[in-house]
């Protein structure tokens, strides 16, 4: 799948959960926040200016992991924080009572790049433990040069992180 694809994509399971009435929240790189802004404005929402569509958050992704990077590695009492923060959200404009946050993030390819690989599976872990039993959805993007040669074995301890994967170029 082609990063074109994937960003269209994303954007029809964006639409989906905005029109079920659901909190949506992008923690990502400069290029994927414009790229699916551009998309979901096409389909219709009014995404990515100052105070414009409220069940749309948009947070970059470095800012992201300045606020709970220490060390090198995530700490889990900020990350939490954060945990916290979002489900409040999610509290005060989703629509109805079953709604949930659907999340998608892509904060893995800064700490990738940097060749961090034991802070990728430790945000993972730690992520979806700090989420089990909250109503979110959360999709993970990780570029294909996240996988190179100084991070053998970040494959397979990825996929063990989750219960589904799929493949696209470039995200």
């Amino acid at each position: 799948m082609t990063w074109s694809r994937f960003s269209t994509a994303l954007a029809a399971f964006f639409d989906l959960a905005l029109r079920r009435g659901d909190a949506t929240c992008v923690i990502a790189t400069e290029d994927v926040r414009e790229g699916l802004g551009r998309r979901l404005r096409a389909r219709g929402w009014e995404v990515g200016a100052p105070h414009t569509y409220e069940r749309y958050l948009v947070i970059d992704a470095a800012e992201a992991l300045n606020r709970f990077i220490r060390e090198g590695l995530s700490d889990a009492d900020l990350l939490g924080k954060i945990a916290a923060e979002l489900d409040q959200y999610r509290l005060a404009v989703a629509e109805g009572p079953a709604s949930r946050l659907t999340i998608f993030g892509n904060m893995v390819v800064p700490l990738s790049t940097a060749g961090n690989a034991e802070a990728v599976i430790a945000l993972e872990r730690l992520w979806n433990t700090l989420t089990h039993g909250l109503p979110f959805l959360t999709l993970c993007g990780y570029s294909t040069s996240c996988f190179h040669d100084r991070l053998s074995g970040l494959w397979s301890e990825t996929c063990d992180e989750h219960w589904a994967a799929s493949h696209a170029t470039d995200v």
